[in-house]
């Protein structure tokens, strides 16, 4: 093999070490599931222990942060935070509850569009939801965003 073709093999090799590398970090790094999907995005918020009161636990889903805290005796309170780009935006939560061992808890956080030819100020909006639910301490926290 001549020097050109050896230099080539190296510059091959070195990229696709690279590419491997950085396919590993994007899919290692990532610890909840994230649609690319704009219309439908969700956070898995798994705890590895059993949670004790006062624990919290949260993530970030589409730039809105959810926080949900254990309260004790099978009580959670969550408080979804983010913002929308003006105040004609409504937006509305279900919480669900799949009955599994562990329980599987899904917070869906729907955001409308403003009715067409509805005029409104152009200004971002800040949004606190607040809101609780009832479930087991090891159960497991999702978060969907669904924009509308």
């Amino acid at each position: 093999m001549n020097r050109s073709n050896s230099q080539l093999v190296f510059v091959i090799g070195g990229l696709l070490l690279i590419a491997a590398a950085l396919l590993f970090l994007t899919f290692d790094s990532v610890d909840s599931t994230v649609s690319k999907d704009d219309s439908k995005n969700t956070a898995d918020l798994n705890k590895s222990a059993p949670t004790r009161e006062g624990d919290i636990v949260s993530h970030i889903v589409d730039g809105f942060y959810l926080e949900a805290e254990f309260k004790g005796g099978n009580s959670w309170d969550f408080v979804i935070n983010g913002s929308v780009p003006n105040p004609c935006y409504t937006y509305d939560t279900e919480v669900i509850i799949a009955e599994s061992f562990p329980e599987q808890v899904t917070v869906n956080l729907d955001v409308n569009k403003p009715a067409e030819g509805l005029i409104c100020t152009q200004v971002i909006e800040e949004v606190t939801i607040n809101g609780s639910y009832q479930a087991d301490e090891n159960s497991t926290v999702r978060l969907k965003v669904n924009r509308k």
